[in-house]
């Protein structure tokens, strides 16, 4: 494996031996984690990302991290001396099995910092004309979103690439929209610290479109009484692992996510899924030209149990557009999914990652 570090190239005898300074904590971060792979640590310790809770840490061994890159590289077919690029945070899972899939299968990784738009970040190191290419990419979907939208002349570095995957977040529905328009294979991901990273992958965009997640060979797929799904595979340690994922069990390789299980609120007897409301929101706040973040959130409520709000992440709306949301939402949605309030915050409480922490919303 070559890695470029702001395009300087390091050997692995290099990088085993050598120290290596950065001011940028994810740099530093990948560096010290690859310095102890190829020294052969057995157990690493790894931390979630905390969007259902406090971050906690979770112990791997390195053979279900080895088990985690066979099936990707499977997956994908990704071969020695393809180009990969390293641009999410290695502190957590999804950064550190890029940067295991390297060294494992011999890829020549590109690594920079956590930024939101990766291409800029390239363009400005190496001059637009000159931008290289990469076979295989993960990004969280911000990422991705923002340099379609705000960089789009420099997606030709991407035109050739055997996949981009997208984890750490929700695909929302503008995402899908771009994707749609991008000619390279686009996967999101499914999979957890818990799970070593992802262990399914659905495409997003061209003639392969699913709308279902495929599993990786060898991984076993259940649901308990709550359809929420169960995972068995090399990198559980062929031990199950329970999730709070609603999902619907096509088979036993394929899945539809469905939403979060503590997702589920029950407004007024009626019992609803956050991410399905969601949805279904997000056209309706468009058609208003409002593009802003925004998140459903149950509060408690002597009335309804739960009160349906709506959460915008912008300063404040005037009036007049709070009226026309609310009559778009009464004519578009059903009676018992109409938002009971708007609130607007100016930043929303969120992980390291990036999520939105529902929870933090029902102290605010």
């Amino acid at each position: 494996m070559i890695w470029y570090w702001n395009n300087t190239p390091y050997s692995l005898a290099q990088i085993a031996q050598g120290d290596f300074v950065s001011d940028d904590h994810a740099l530093q971060t990948a560096w010290g984690f690859a310095q102890a792979w190829l020294a052969g640590k057995d157990v690493f310790v790894l931390p979630t990302s905390g969007s259902t809770g406090e971050p906690k840490p979770i112990t791997i061994t390195r053979k279900q991290m080895q088990a985690s890159a066979k099936g990707t590289a499977q997956a994908l077919d990704l071969a020695s001396c393809q180009t990969a690029l390293l641009a999410i945070h290695a502190q957590y899972v999804g950064g550190k099995m890029m940067l295991v899939r390297a060294l494992e299968y011999g890829l020549r990784l590109t690594g920079i910092p956590a930024v939101s738009n990766p291409l800029a970040y390239l363009a400005d190191l190496y001059g637009k004309e000159n931008l290289p290419t990469f076979d295989f990419i993960a990004l969280v979907p911000a990422q991705l979103y923002t340099i379609a939208t705000e960089t789009p002349d420099l997606l030709a570095c991407f035109s050739g690439s055997k996949a981009i995957i997208l984890g750490g977040g929700a695909v929302g529905e503008a995402l899908e929209r771009v994707v749609q328009e991008l000619d390279m294979p686009i996967y999101n991901t499914y999979g957890m610290t818990e799970t070593v990273s992802h262990i399914a992958l659905k495409r997003l965009n061209g003639a392969e479109k699913t709308d279902y997640f495929l599993a990786f060979e060898g991984v076993q797929l259940g649901v308990d009484e709550r359809d929420c799904l169960r995972i068995c595979a090399e990198v559980t340690q062929n031990e199950w692992v329970q999730t709070h994922d609603v999902v619907q069990l096509l088979d036993n390789q394929h899945f539809v996510w469905l939403g979060r299980a503590d997702n589920t609120l029950n407004s007024g007897g009626v019992k609803i899924q956050i991410e399905t409301l969601e949805a279904k929101i997000e056209p309706l706040l468009r058609a208003e030209e409002i593009h802003v973040p925004f998140a459903i959130v149950g509060l408690p409520d002597d009335k309804w149990q739960q009160k349906i709000v709506l959460y915008l992440e912008t300063p404040a709306l005037p009036a007049e557009t709070v009226g026309k949301l609310d009559l778009a939402f009464r004519t578009h949605l059903q009676r018992h999914e109409v938002p009971k309030e708007i609130r607007c915050l100016a930043s929303f409480p969120r992980t390291e990652t990036g999520k939105i922490l529902r929870g933090a919303f029902l102290q605010s």
